[in-house]
């Protein structure tokens, strides 16, 4: 009986490693075509049959990818965009054959997730998108030596200047928002933004202020409004001051998430105000449905296929043959989608430069 061909022997005969020879196995992109070609012919013809646990123990790995999500994410005002956001990441990682496993940051018995994962060697790397992560849990991710990138959501407080990151361009999107409004003649825009520490909502919040900067409009901090980021409040908010848009020369919103958007419109309506007509309103997301409301909402387009093509690209480097030394540091630009509630004419506005289809 002939001995059964190993990968370990496939590595040999091809001159790679035993991780090569998995991933070209595995039809993986971080193996060029002609190194996976003459790979798979090695296997056929040494009638190798692949086996997922033996490439498990060949490799030392799991392939699974730990993902940090937020404590809110069971929060309908934040997990619309970011359930898109994890879906998408999955999706990829499971093209290269691993597996997603989506923990909060604590478990159910108030248990650690990171140092849980980490020390029960469940996960080759970790994803984080929870804001609240510790100087001493990233401290323990080093110690262990696991790759992690962080998505999404900017933590305060943690040094992010030898992290790998990829992040949107807060500042830029709310500048874009805010901007495409003074361009359309409004003075008096109110904010909506969630009071948290969390660092994209108060980067959108700079960017607000540096399009009134821009063309010269005094700030006024009584039309920044800082909730909990729910439908309610925006909608509470616009009833109990009424006055405030019936009036006075409020004539305009910006909203950092579409869900206060449309809560805002909800109110605006209560009041006998319509937007755009009365109050025109740009909003931050594009969760999707935005668009199947009336009116369609104007919003900032979170560039998630970009973030987790990007995150899952950073992770496969890292757990590559040859990772770089160097942390990658990324923003990503969003854009404006121009739609009915800001009283634009035009259906779609193109607001940066060759901008991604995606």
């Amino acid at each position: 009986m002939h001995k059964r061909m190993t990968i370990q022997d496939i590595a040999r005969i091809a001159g790679v490693s035993s991780s090569t020879v998995s991933r070209s196995l595995n039809d993986s992109t971080l193996v060029n075509n002609e190194t996976k070609a003459r790979i798979l012919k090695i296997a056929e013809n040494g009638n190798f049959s692949f086996n997922a646990t033996a490439r498990s123990l060949v490799l030392r790995r799991t392939g699974n990818v730990g993902l940090i999500c937020p404590d809110s994410y069971d929060e309908y005002q934040y997990s619309l965009h970011l359930t898109l956001l994890i879906n998408k990441i999955r999706r990829i990682l499971e093209e290269d054959d691993l597996d997603l496993i989506v923990k909060f940051r604590c478990d159910m018995k108030e248990r650690n997730s990171i140092r849980q994962l980490i020390n029960t060697h469940k996960v080759d790397a970790l994803i984080v998108i929870n804001p609240d992560i510790t100087r001493d849990e990233v401290c323990f991710i080093h110690d262990h030596h696991i790759p992690a990138v962080f998505v999404q959501a900017i933590p305060p407080g943690i040094d992010l200047t030898k992290e790998n990151y990829i992040f949107a361009d807060h500042v830029a999107g709310g500048t874009i928002a805010t901007d495409h409004l003074i361009r359309l003649g409004h003075r008096k825009i109110i904010c909506f933004t969630i009071d948290t520490p969390e660092g994209s909502f108060h980067e959108r919040t700079e960017g607000y202020r540096l399009a009134l900067n821009d063309h010269n409009i005094l700030e006024d901090k009584e039309l920044i409004v800082a909730g909990d980021g729910t439908f309610e409040f925006a909608y509470d908010f616009v009833v109990r001051n009424a006055a405030m848009f019936q009036d006075s020369d409020v004539t305009a919103i910006f909203s950092q998430t579409d869900i206060m958007a449309l809560g805002a419109i909800e109110g605006l309506w209560d009041i006998n105000l319509t937007v755009p007509d009365d109050v025109a309103i740009v909003s931050y997301d594009d969760i999707g449905f935005g668009k199947d409301f009336r009116p369609r909402l104007t919003t900032v387009h979170q560039p998630r296929n970009r973030l987790a093509v990007a995150a899952c690209q950073r992770i496969g480097k890292m757990l590559s043959d040859e990772p770089d030394s160097d942390s990658l540091q990324k923003r990503i630009q969003p854009y404006l989608v121009v739609r009915e509630s800001c009283g634009a004419e035009s259906e779609y506005v193109q607001r940066r430069p060759n901008r991604p289809k995606n």
